[in-house]
């Protein structure tokens, strides 16, 4: 592996040169833990873990005729007591018989300026979605329109911590939100990107 150039060095910015020295520390640490051997490498997988978009027919029928989807029981749904905004007001789900993905049909627009009917397929954690799942469900689909795509970059804890994170993540322009709970935010709900990070076990 080639030392960076002086050009490309000069370009970093000084949150950059923190990463980069962060993550030498952490590999200098792995090989001391694992001995002279070459240390593995951080563990990192991503995965497609969320889809959502619009129809403008009604896409029940056509999820039903998939095979190797179970129907649950639809319902309505009432607004939120403490006021945030409610698309839809009813429901619909959709379970994979073979893991743990999901998929949510809900229709009974609240304002007039909502598309008919939301879809919003969800990943099981342990494998993301996976193509044959997506595929089976746009091909049935033909009016299907993306709005939101959401990806998960899952690393090893005792490599990657929420702190770590926090102290080197950078994520373009979107900038550090107020964390809520266990979680802390880059960027705001309503911008075109928005990032989050975690510790979730499965």
């Amino acid at each position: 592996m080639r030392p960076p150039s002086t050009r490309s060095s000069r370009s970093l910015t000084p949150k950059k040169v923190a990463a980069r020295i962060a993550l030498k520390k952490l590999a200098v640490k792995a090989r001391t833990v694992h001995g002279p051997e070459p240390a593995p490498a951080s563990a990192c997988v991503a995965k497609l873990d969320r889809i959502q978009g619009y129809c403008r027919q009604n896409p029940t029928a056509a999820v039903r005729g998939i095979p190797g989807f179970k129907s649950i029981p639809g319902h309505r749904i009432n607004p939120p007591a403490h006021g945030r905004f409610q698309p839809y007001g009813y429901v619909h789900w959709f379970e994979s018989c073979s893991s743990g993905m999901k998929l949510l049909v809900e229709s009974a627009r609240r304002e007039a300026w909502l598309p008919p009917y939301r879809l919003t397929l969800y990943a099981d954690d342990r494998t993301g979605l996976l193509p044959s799942e997506v595929f089976a469900v746009l091909e049935v689909l033909p009016d299907f329109r993306l709005s939101l795509l959401e990806l998960a970059f899952d690393f090893d804890s005792e490599q990657m911590d929420r702190k770590f994170v926090r102290n080197h993540g950078l994520f373009g322009k979107s900038r550090p939100a107020r964390p809520e709970g266990e979680t802390d935010y880059w960027g705001t709900r309503r911008g075109s990107k928005r990032v989050q990070a975690y510790v979730k076990e499965f």
